[in-house]
């Protein structure tokens, strides 16, 4: 049996309905220990890219992502995003085959992450955190 075969029959009815596949972007950017993995080409990023300083953020681009696994930690929280979450789910199937347990789809993608990060919710954000 493969990682794919495993990682696909853990996803059954309880783990879809738990929501265990998927994640806010706000309850996202508040996870400790968090690792944002950015799934857009260099393309697509080079227009709107993501950084923050409060959080790790990752640029693997999809097709990258066999290449560059050792780049991810396993013990961390990974939310995968792209611009419209097709690629995300792909990015998060592929990474529980690998053995990444604590990867979730950021929903809502890029949008998603752009509505939380609007000026005045980070500011709130770290007025709670000081």
């Amino acid at each position: 049996m493969t990682g794919m075969e495993n990682a696909l029959r853990q996803m059954d009815f309880d783990f879809f309905g738990r929501a265990l596949h998927k994640t806010s972007a706000k309850a996202f950017l508040d996870e400790p220990d968090a690792v944002l993995l950015d799934l857009r080409s260099r393309q697509e990023r080079g227009v709107l890219p993501v950084s923050l300083h409060w959080l790790t953020t990752l640029h693997i681009p999809l097709h990258e992502l066999p290449d560059r696994l050792d780049e991810i930690p396993k013990d961390r929280p990974v939310g995968a995003f792209c611009s419209s979450d097709s690629r995300s789910a792909i990015a998060m199937a592929y990474l529980r085959a690998c053995g990444y347990d604590q990867v979730r789809i950021v929903a809502g993608g890029y949008q998603g992450l752009v509505q939380e990060l609007m000026p005045g919710k980070v500011f709130h954000r770290h007025l709670s955190e000081g």
